[in-house]
């Protein structure tokens, strides 16, 4: 790891981080955040079964190791191997985690057996949510795990502020509120030329304002 630098181990599931052939938004998120804070990150990726387990470079300051597995179920096992092996091989200064599911079931675990801290990634409303917890039985059993994980962060982000305060209210501490870096943001706010036609088709007659949301269609999005 580079002197002066946080070194992070981040375990997730953003398949974005694992692109070979270009440079993807996730990469590049990912390096402009090493450069800020500044930090050394390995991210180890859960991938698709065949895979290849080749790491993959994101600059200078971030690393890719991709973990493929053929269920979902078996990363936890996979993970927790790959990752031991990383903190055996180099100095961490922390572990973190994507979210508090099944990233955060590994985290956990290797936070405890390294003596490192634990920070929590938060972005979505489910953790207590009544409507995601009445939809199958196996959220009942992540909302369990994600609650003990949870307890066991030394630190936990979101990127809503919503988010953040209900788990205050619910009693988790050391809450920050990271708004999501968009790197491409100016290309996202170019003009189009369709955009007559969409505000036409959308609106017709009406003067509006319009708005847009950009979200997962599911229940616990309370999207009305």
């Amino acid at each position: 790891m580079s002197e002066g630098r946080i070194a992070i181990l981040n375990i997730g599931l953003d398949r974005d981080l694992l692109a070979r052939d270009r440079q993807s938004e996730a990469q590049r998120r990912q390096s402009i955040y090493a450069d800020g804070i500044p930090a050394s990150i390995v991210h180890l990726v859960k991938a698709p079964a065949g895979a290849s387990h080749e790491a993959i470079s994101c600059g200078e300051q971030v690393r890719v190791m991709p973990c493929p597995v053929s269920h979902w179920a078996l990363f936890p096992f996979a993970a927790m191997r790959l990752a031991a092996r990383e903190l055996r091989n180099a100095r961490f200064d922390m572990v973190q985690v994507q979210e508090p599911y099944l990233c955060g079931l590994v985290g956990a675990m290797l936070a405890l057996r390294f003596r490192l801290p634990l920070v929590v990634g938060v972005f979505s409303d489910e953790v207590d949510n009544p409507v995601w917890l009445a939809e199958r039985r196996l959220n009942r059993v992540a909302n369990a795990v994600a609650k003990w994980v949870l307890r066991r962060a030394a630190a936990i982000r979101g990127d809503s502020r919503a988010v953040v305060e209900r788990l205050a209210r619910s009693g988790y501490r050391n809450l920050t509120y990271v708004p999501f870096l968009i790197t491409n943001a100016d290309r996202l706010s170019a003009p189009s030329p369709e955009t007559a036609a969409v505000w036409a088709r959308l609106l017709g007659s009406r003067a509006g304002p319009l708005a847009v949301a950009v979200i997962r269609l599911e229940a616990e999005k309370n999207v009305s």
